[in-house]
């Protein structure tokens, strides 16, 4: 799913007096007309794009007209080319590997990993062992008193 940016369409108001409505006219082609379909947008001089119009897959063309009281529709002014919601491709092939220096952070369970397990977790994976592959280690700590192992997780390391 693509995040895009939402549009919005500007023109000038008509110079008639009796103008009640705009009428927004649109088109999957380079050119649009009085049979394509259209949303009367009232006496606004902007509307932002619905998506259900964005999201055709190519080039939309836009056209608009002004209505009067008795139902008159004027002449269509259209954009100068067709709007293209273009989304980028994403970014490929991404993958987490270990840096070569460390950070040192304070935690309330620090106490509940032993420097040598981490050691030795730390060379497995920079020897390129998969994490999925890594020896479970169990670990007792004096808080618990049920007897509950405590897991070590690699990830939470970094």
């Amino acid at each position: 799913m693509a995040r895009i940016r939402r549009c919005k369409l500007f023109w000038a108001a008509s110079e008639a007096d009796d103008i009640t409505n705009y009428r927004i006219y649109w088109a999957n082609d380079a050119t649009v007309g009085y049979d394509d379909s259209f949303i009367d947008v009232g006496l606004v001089t902007e509307i932002e794009i619905p998506e259900r119009i964005t999201h055709v897959g190519g080039p939309v063309m836009f056209g608009i007209t002004a209505l009067d009281k008795d139902g008159n529709e004027s002449d269509m002014t259209t954009i100068a080319e067709p709007f293209q919601v273009e989304i980028p491709q994403a970014p490929q092939r991404l993958r987490l590997s270990p840096a070569d220096e460390y950070l040192i952070v304070e935690s309330p369970e620090a106490d509940v990993f032993e420097p040598e397990v981490i050691r030795s977790l730390v060379e497995q994976l920079e020897s390129g062992g998969d994490a999925d592959t890594f020896d479970e280690h169990d670990f007792a700590s004096e808080e618990q008193t049920e007897g509950a192992p405590a897991r070590f997780d690699i990830g939470s390391i970094f």
